[in-house]
């Protein structure tokens, strides 16, 4: 899937437990190695080995595995 992402990103829907609803995100392509990326728009915890589904709307686009989490802090 990450070779689909266009280069500006694809805004999706993102469900982290089957359990949650699905929250707000930005699919994009690392450039350092070609991975997917997902940024969400709202705060959530998330953990390493965490599955990860995306969608747009009620379509599957894919999914995966969370590697590793990097938190980004708003600066004034």
């Amino acid at each position: 899937m990450a070779d689909q992402i266009p280069e500006h990103g694809l805004s999706a829907s993102v469900r982290l437990r089957s359990s949650s609803s699905a929250v707000q995100a930005t699919i994009s392509r690392s450039a350092k190695d070609g991975k997917g990326r997902v940024t969400l728009h709202e705060g959530c915890v998330v953990s390493p080995g965490q599955a990860c589904v995306i969608y747009d709307n009620e379509r599957l686009l894919g999914g995966g595995w969370i590697l590793n989490q990097v938190r980004y802090s708003e600066t004034a």
